[in-house]
């Protein structure tokens, strides 16, 4: 408003006996006369600005004075069942809206109200809140520069915000997901002895197997967030497996079965065990819960209906059964069945694969050791695995896999998972 049409404005007796008249009473019928006050003007008619002015003379309705935006807040209020919905017979203004929202969260926030936790003039500013973030959580500018002098709450600001956006999308895409906020951020000091390296990748001394110092390539800060924002399903360290199992207390059984074997062969947890795609995670999932409370019942169904006779007598179930003898593997790690199902006589193996990059890599195999050819179309001798004594072809064909579809294509049936 230019300062020409504030003086008209102020200086109208009518326009300021409906504004004060307004401030005394700011209801519905104290807004009508003091809107059509304004509009008399012929001046400035800009619905935001009159109800901005409406805004600053009562607590009963929002700061949200552009009713475009908050009617998009409004709607999404009522349509996601969070309000509810708003009487067709009622006056469809802005003004009317807004008083009819603020009493709903004032009612909703009552306790916090009453325990001076929060104040009606914050849940007033509570809508445009939602408006910058409800309709599209990475709608802002995804850039933010923050400066100020130091400790003056910049970074704890910005842990504040994303925090807030990061709940947002979870609550709307992944409400059921692990993902933490302190998961998804990561925070980068830059100061005179940061590198290129150090941001990137380059060259760090890392220890072998024998404690000497060795120069291998490592991925710095920037390039290792890029790589888990690909791969958004990796957890940050293998530490985090539990995790990636649903049930607490199939990954507490996980838990106490692995430290009741360390040092031993069985029972390994796999490398990427806390990878989203796990295959072990995928079986711990899916069958853990049915070993924990010992119910096989479902497994029995599963069996039979595939053709499979179940076992006889005492039944039992585990995972990562290991026997050296079954691959003549005497020495390493032995080859692992992801589930056994044992009874007096019989017993069930399962394994569960899942195509994923790098996982379960093979500890036997070395550059240029196997070229991913299947040798089933060409010649078994030309695996290495077969080269080196294991004798997987062999119980393949002894359990008549060898001539099905698994083995016919023109690549290793083994690849995806080596």
């Amino acid at each position: 408003m230019s300062n020409d049409n504030f003086q008209s404005f102020i200086k109208n007796k009518d326009f300021i006996s409906a504004l004060e008249q307004f401030i005394l009473t700011p209801n519905k019928e104290g807004f009508r006369k003091f809107d059509d006050a304004w509009s008399a003007q012929g001046k400035s008619n800009n619905p935001v600005l009159v109800n901005r002015v409406a805004a600053a003379c009562t607590l009963e309705v929002s700061t949200t004075v552009d009713s475009g935006k908050f009617n998009q807040v409004f709607s999404w209020l009522i349509r996601e069942g969070i309000i509810p919905a708003y009487p067709a017979e009622e006056d469809q203004d802005w003004f009317s809206k807004d008083i009819f929202l603020l009493k709903v969260i004032k009612d909703e926030f009552s306790d916090e109200l009453q325990n001076n936790k929060t104040d009606e003039f914050h849940l007033s500013q509570f809508i445009w809140v939602l408006y910058e973030n409800l309709p599209n959580p990475f709608s802002l500018k995804k850039q933010i520069v923050k400066y100020g002098a130091p400790g003056t709450g910049k970074t704890y600001q910005a842990r504040q915000q994303t925090s807030l956006l990061f709940d947002i999308w979870k609550e709307e895409f992944a409400p059921n997901s692990t993902l933490t906020h302190g998961s998804q951020i990561e925070l980068v000091q830059f100061h005179p002895s940061f590198s290129y390296e150090d941001f990137m990748e380059g060259l760090r001394p890392v220890l072998d197997g024998n404690g000497a110092a060795q120069l291998t390539l490592q991925n710095g800060v920037f390039k290792e967030f890029c790589r888990n924002a690909r791969m958004r399903y990796c957890l940050k360290s293998h530490d985090s497996w539990p995790q990636n199992i649903i049930c607490t207390d199939v990954a507490e059984y996980i838990r106490q079965e692995h430290e009741q074997n360390l040092g031993k062969d069985s029972f390994p947890l796999h490398k990427y065990l806390h990878h989203g795609l796990s295959s072990q995670a995928m079986v711990f999932n899916l069958e853990g819960p049915l070993i924990v409370r010992k119910d096989l019942e479902p497994l029995r169904v599963a069996v039979e209906k595939a053709g499979m006779p179940w076992p006889t007598g005492e039944v039992t179930a585990g995972f990562e059964y290991d026997d050296r003898a079954v691959f003549n593997e005497d020495s390493g790690q032995p080859t692992s069945i992801d589930l056994a199902i044992s009874g007096d006589t019989t017993k069930i193996f399962i394994e569960a694969k899942l195509v994923e990059r790098e996982f379960g890599g093979c500890s036997v195999f070395s550059g240029g050791d196997c070229d991913g050819r299947n040798p089933v179309s060409y010649r078994v001798d030309g695996c290495y695995l077969h080269h080196i004594g294991r004798n997987y072809w062999e119980r393949m064909n002894e359990f008549c896999f060898g001539e099905t579809a698994f083995t016919s294509g023109p690549i290793c049936p083994f690849i995806s998972y080596y």
